[in-house]
């Protein structure tokens, strides 16, 4: 399907191939050269660091919900209970 919308630029990559300004096998419209290189294993090394940062986080998050749990039911730094009136407190 790419190579269908390309069909117009083949002749200018065929020029090109023919005064060596472009290797033969790169010579088309879309070309994928995929290899390993240096830089892998620093993304390694990233998406490694990354698992073990998102454990930190996911085990403080969940320590700190255990935590507030644990206090008591509260919202919004009150008590859950409603206020006594003066009738209740007589």
């Amino acid at each position: 399907m790419l190579n269908d919308a390309c069909v117009p630029l083949q002749p200018m990559f065929d020029i090109l191939a023919a005064y060596a300004l472009l290797d033969a096998d790169q010579a088309q419209c879309f070309y994928v050269g995929a290899d390993i290189r240096r830089g892998m294993p620093i993304m390694f090394l990233a998406a490694l660091f990354n698992n073990v940062a998102a454990q930190i986080v996911v085990r403080s998050a969940e320590a700190a919900v255990e935590e507030r749990e644990a206090k008591g039911p509260r919202r919004r730094g009150r008590s859950v209970h409603p206020p006594r009136s003066r009738h209740d407190r007589e």
